[in-house]
């Protein structure tokens, strides 16, 4: 019965062996797919972080551009751009201006009004109004021009008079020197051709200034014209230029400000994936030397597996040897059974031979005690011949030996009182014969 306990206790260890290496086994199995998935997963962080990276500077490069075209508008809208207007304006009146200059010779006094006029920058916003300004001042240069050329003309007036009186002298000194040809050639009416020269080319300059002094003021007109024209046109455009760079300034600041976030977000991302990959490194780790761990018990339990497997077969030879040894056992017990039942009627023989001897024994045994309880009984009655009880016929033997012991143990207590108050008084007795000695030797 042992043996067939302990294969089975076996058998049940060798079970939950074989179980719990499945069980391993199972476990080393997903321990091996995470640890795929986990690689798998941290290769796709890195690559995220790197895209993520990329990204990052990619949007840092963006929200540069961003910031350099914000300012560049930003001074576009502060100052905008008037140099071609002004250029173009400045070309006419340095036009008009160079015009007048090739048409007349100024005096000496207006050089510096007119190279002021040439050179002088436009304070307002397209130059009309400095060129309205040069305008008046040429027409003023044209005022004293005119007078200039009066003075000029009258000046060659009087020469011309002055000429006249000292022409015939001249003329004979200028015959003697001459050869005679060439005196004959000479015009008889030169003079007066040099008088109608002269006129002619006042009257020329006179139209001139005329007509200059009409184009300075038809030139003033157009610039006044041309300055309202553009003044507003300026406004104009000035107010669509403003409102389109401030829709796009608006534009580029939304989109800088959802740039910022994305990159805010990106970072965030960013760390997040930094701590993931962390956590992921530290899990790969872990997993890594769980999946050694795993590994080594592995071959422990293979080789105990092999051990338990040994030990399985020596004991499964050795349940056959003690089942062999059963079967001769229980062969062996028929006989042996056979022979207990013989011994069991043998016994029951000499325990009925038995229980009759100790009967009579017994029987035997209660006659004495019956007998001695009597002769204590009637030593009791001696004793207390007024107290004594009668015995109840129908008590057993013990129960009439303990009664027999119960009254004896009372006579005995009271003899013991007796004896200890004959005691006492024989010591009083004692002690009055002692001091009666003492009184008798003392007499």
């Amino acid at each position: 019965m042992s043996m067939t306990e302990e294969r089975n206790k076996l058998e049940e260890e060798n079970k939950s062996i074989f179980s719990e290496y499945e069980k391993k086994s199972h476990e080393l199995e997903d321990v091996k797919l995470s640890e795929a998935g986990v690689q798998a997963e941290c290769s796709k962080a890195v690559d995220d972080l790197k895209e993520a990276t990329c990204r990052i500077n990619q949007l840092t490069e963006e929200n540069k551009i961003l910031k350099a075209d914000l300012e560049f508008h930003k001074f576009k809208m502060k100052e905008p751009d008037q140099k071609k207007l002004s250029s173009q304006f400045e070309e006419v009146a340095n036009r008009g201006v160079e015009t007048n200059i090739s048409l007349l010779q100024k005096p000496k006094s207006d050089i510096t009004s007119l190279e002021q006029l040439k050179v002088d920058e436009f304070n307002d916003s397209f130059g009309f109004i400095e060129l309205k300004r040069n305008l008046e001042d040429a027409e003023i240069v044209m005022q004293k021009l005119e007078k200039e050329i009066e003075n000029i003309h009258f000046q060659s007036t009087s020469l011309s008079k002055v000429d006249k009186v000292a022409a015939p002298a001249v003329s004979r000194l200028i015959h003697t020197f001459e050869p005679k040809g060439h005196a004959d050639s000479q015009h008889p009416e030169n003079p007066p051709s040099e008088h109608q020269t002269t006129e002619d080319s006042y009257t020329r300059t006179k139209m001139a200034t005329e007509n200059l002094r009409v184009l300075l003021r038809k030139l003033l007109d157009d610039a006044a014209n041309a300055s309202e024209f553009f003044r507003v046109m300026q406004r104009k455009l000035i107010t669509d230029a403003a409102g389109r760079d401030r829709n796009e300034y608006n534009s580029l600041r939304e989109h800088t400000d959802q740039v910022e976030e994305a990159n805010i977000e990106l970072m965030v991302f960013c760390e997040a994936m930094k701590d993931n990959i962390c956590h992921a490194v530290a899990k790969e780790g872990e997993l890594l030397s769980l999946c050694d761990f795993l590994q080594k018990q592995e071959l422990v339990l293979k080789l105990e597996n092999t051990q338990l497997r040994g030990k399985l077969n020596d004991f499964q030879d050795k349940i056959s040897e003690l089942q062999s040894q059963l079967d001769g056992i229980s062969r062996d017990s028929g006989e042996m059974v056979a022979s207990i039942s013989n011994q069991v009627q043998t016994l029951l023989a000499e325990v009925a031979d038995r229980e009759s001897i100790l009967e009579e024994e017994w029987n035997s045994v209660f006659a004495q005690v019956l007998r001695k309880v009597g002769v204590l009984d009637s030593t009791v009655k001696t004793f207390y011949t007024s107290s004594w009880v009668g015995r109840d016929s129908n008590l057993d033997v013990v129960g009439c030996v303990a009664a027999s012991v119960d009254q004896a143990s009372e006579v005995i207590e009271g003899l013991r009182g007796q004896l200890e108050a004959a005691q006492g008084n024989c010591q009083e007795i004692s002690d009055k014969h002692d001091g009666l000695k003492y009184v008798a030797k003392t007499l």
